[in-house]
């Protein structure tokens, strides 16, 4: 499928790849959906691909599954799992995308990394960026290099969940579940540790190895997210307010202006 013009913002494919410890590096990408990008077909790769969207979203069928991205959410699909993206907003979606083959098989998954992990992600890309045209050896060699630490970072945060056998429970999802049931998610860390059963320095210790954030900062993701949502699906700002849980209309409008930079009715008018 043809890639409309202007989706495409940068592409970094080293020749014949960078190998390592049997993972092979193919491309990195970011991508700018256009006005007229709704969907994609569906499709898959030979290849393992990692998905990063940083703004916008939309839903991704995978699998037979049809699950909501927004921006922060990571994707992990492995080689030849057919997926569909589906755009929701007008806003055109900005994604990373890291195309890698490896002979181990590597499940479907889907992560929030936290704040940190993504503002580490802009940082690689934007000194990727700045190489992305680059002739020389030196120069060639520090593209390549960071294109293999945004690899790195990505499968980190992917695989997490995996690897981390030391912690049975997963808390990063374990508390996002409890958050997104509380009212107004103001669950405090005390009740949140009560509830799951931790003490409460080392749900904060585990919270933040997990996914950088500490408990607070993750529920300010989690009304965040709860806020974006009403926007959305609600014709006013007063309505979305009240939806998201919040009872004051006016705290609302500086609080999300406070978290995003934007205020509500720019979103609502996406």
């Amino acid at each position: 499928m043809p890639l409309p013009r202007n989706y495409r913002v940068f592409s970094v494919q080293p020749k014949d790849g960078i190998a390592t410890d049997g993972c092979r590096l193919l491309r990195v990408a970011l991508h700018r959906h256009s006005d007229l990008l709704r969907t994609t077909g569906v499709h898959r790769h030979r290849h393992h691909q990692v998905l990063v969207y940083l703004r916008g979203g939309g839903s991704i069928l995978a699998e037979g599954e049809l699950r909501e991205v927004s921006a922060g959410t990571g994707i992990l699909l492995p080689a030849g799992c057919e997926h569909q993206f589906i755009r929701h907003s007008r806003r055109n979606p900005l994604c990373l995308m890291i195309d890698f083959a490896m002979r181990e098989a590597l499940p479907l998954a889907f992560r929030r990394p936290g704040i940190f992990r993504i503002s580490l992600l802009r940082k690689l890309i934007n000194e990727l960026a700045h190489f992305k045209e680059s002739t020389s050896l030196p120069d060639r060699l520090q593209r390549d290099g960071l294109a293999a630490q945004l690899l790195g970072v990505c499968l980190g945060m992917m695989l997490e969940e995996v690897s981390s056998a030391k912690h049975p429970v997963n808390l990063l999802l374990q508390m996002e579940h409890l958050l997104e049931e509380a009212p107004n998610a103001r669950m405090t860390l005390d009740e949140a540790a009560r509830r799951g059963g931790y003490q409460r320095d080392y749900l904060n210790r585990i919270l933040k190895e997990q996914s950088g954030m500490t408990f607070g900062q993750l529920r300010s993701q989690v009304r965040l997210r709860r806020a974006q949502r009403a926007l959305r699906q609600h014709s006013s700002v007063g309505e979305a307010a009240e939806a998201a849980g919040f009872d004051d209309v006016n705290y609302f409008v500086r609080w999300f202006r406070k978290q995003t930079g934007q205020t509500p009715g720019s979103v609502l008018r996406a």
